[in-house]
């Protein structure tokens, strides 16, 4: 059985801790930016065995779907569950995801997750450890507001541009902030009034993403962001989070970064290659649509 569903607390309780990109905020701000999202799930509607979020946009009926991170499957699937759902896939796509299947556009990539259950300190490298222990000596206070401020989307652009590295751009942010309010929250670290670094997470069903981050000079110097992330897995752990995404690591392109998320008590989950399928779907009547629950 396919279901469609509607965007929702229903939603992100069946995403659970499931990555950014399946969530219902996610996809609220694709789709104002003029995407059309599809919310998929594979078997019994209250607890299907796969599920995915298909971000499309086309002209008419010949439309591209992104999948960034391919189909969440929450149990083994059978020989036939992978097949079936790309069969009822609606609409006619181009599909680009992450999975074994299709044309390969983009290398594989790997990300630091980080397990928020029992203690996350005992998880971090000694390293890390003392040098959190040395920001907590430092005098730097730590706020929390709502969504992500406008200095930081520029400032984190300003970094990405010096190094040469890509990132989320900052309309999409904005875009999720209006789309999705109080998906978004920033911890910034203050010493005698100025700011010296700041975070900026994504909550989502029961996981995190870290989003994009600053840290001055000295910022770096004191800890700041060791002392931020610590004070955030604080944060979301309270509030129910399981699980903290931070993001790609790439030894080579951007070592430091690297080590920070991996000393931090990351763990390297590697994501499929991007591939892209192009049968051409026949337009399949609609699976039923559940209705929205408990949403706002």
């Amino acid at each position: 059985m396919l279901t469609w569903y509607d965007p929702g607390p229903e939603w992100d309780r069946i995403c659970g801790a499931a990555p950014f990109e399946m969530s219902g905020a996610y996809g609220a701000a694709a789709e104002a930016q003029g995407a059309r999202v599809w919310r998929l799930g594979l078997g019994d509607p209250g607890d299907p065995d796969g599920l995915a979020q298909i971000v499309s946009r086309g002209v008419g009926p010949v439309r591209l779907g992104l999948l960034p991170r391919g189909v969440l499957w929450r149990r083994p699937p059978g020989a036939e569950a992978a097949a079936r759902l790309q069969r009822e896939l609606p609409g006619f796509f181009w599909l680009l995801h992450a999975g074994h299947d299709g044309r390969i556009v983009a290398p594989g990539r790997t990300v630091a997750r980080l397990d928020l259950a029992g203690d996350p300190r005992a998880r971090m490298a000694k390293s890390w450890r003392n040098a959190l222990t040395r920001a907590g000596r430092q005098g730097l206070c730590v706020f929390v507001e709502t969504g992500c401020p406008d200095w930081l989307i520029r400032a984190e652009a300003a970094i990405r541009r010096a190094r040469g590295v890509r990132g989320l751009p900052g309309g999409w942010v904005r875009s999720l902030a209006r789309a999705a309010p109080g998906c978004l929250e920033t911890l910034v670290a203050y010493r005698d009034g100025a700011p010296l670094g700041a975070m900026c997470f994504a909550r989502h069903g029961a996981g995190a993403t870290y989003l994009l981050g600053w840290n001055g000079a000295q910022g770096r110097r004191l800890g700041a962001h060791q002392l931020l992330l610590d004070r955030a897995m604080a944060r979301l752990r309270d509030r129910g989070a399981d699980a903290l995404d931070l993001g790609l690591i790439d030894p080579e392109r951007c070592p430091g970064l690297t080590r920070f998320k991996l000393g931090a008590g990351g763990r390297p989950v590697e994501i499929p290659a991007t591939r892209l399928l192009a049968p051409l779907w026949r337009p399949r009547r609609s699976p039923p649509r559940l209705a929205r629950i408990g949403a706002g």
